[in-house]
């Protein structure tokens, strides 16, 4: 499994067709952030569309600029899932979510195990 080391965070390619990233423990997103996952996607994807996964540890938050970034830029995924370890993160994203148009379908999970198992049995 070929690993990417950003910034904040390590993208890596499972089953050759779930994008996954994972942001360090304690990161501040900024819009720089994103813009080099964005940029990663597309060099994995190569013009496909793959299933994407992103782990938000503990304490891990975004700027007002970065959600702002995120709220209009989205990369062209089959499916998404959203891990995020404790609640008050998973409340942020819901309501986030319901203010967004989605391009592709979204869940929101506690844990990886549960994402990858939704990702794999989607079509």
């Amino acid at each position: 499994m070929n690993t990417v080391k950003n910034t904040n965070s390590s993208i890596s390619l499972i089953d050759e067709d779930i994008f996954y990233v994972v942001y360090d423990k304690g990161t501040i997103i900024t819009v720089a952030d994103f813009e080099e996952t964005e940029q990663v996607y597309y060099k994995f994807s190569r013009g496909q569309k793959l299933k994407f996964l992103v782990e938000f540890p503990k304490f891990v938050t975004a700027t007002a600029e970065a959600r702002k970034w995120a709220e209009t830029n989205q990369v062209d995924a089959h499916l998404e899932a959203i891990v995020f370890s404790n609640l008050a993160q998973r409340l942020l994203i819901r309501f986030y979510l319901l203010l967004r148009t989605n391009k592709h379908p979204i869940e929101i999970f506690t844990n990886k195990e549960k994402a990858l198992k939704w990702l794999r049995t989607e079509a």
